[in-house]
């Protein structure tokens, strides 16, 4: 295996220094050309997902709910006999 020249020493990476400049103009046209590449659902394929995400929703707190409750009461029947 070869050895380093420079002993001791790691080579360090490059990394590109962010200047903290930003081109506002050049930031909001990108967002608006890949805003346009996007695939937009229709307003049918909305109102289904969010009627799915409601019901989903519902049930999850529903279950959490009986969880809840259930340790609740067993946490009741076993401090206060």
């Amino acid at each position: 295996m070869a050895r380093s020249s420079a002993r001791g020493t790691t080579p360090r990476p490059i990394v590109p220094r962010a200047t903290g400049k930003v081109n506002l103009v050049q930031f909001v046209g990108e967002v608006i050309s890949e805003l346009k590449k996007a695939t937009w659902p229709t307003r049918e394929e909305t109102i289904r997902l969010t009627y799915i995400v409601l019901l989903i929703s519902a049930s999850v707190g529903l279950f959490l709910w009986g969880v809840d409750k259930g340790f609740f009461e067993m946490f009741r029947t076993l401090v206060f006999r």
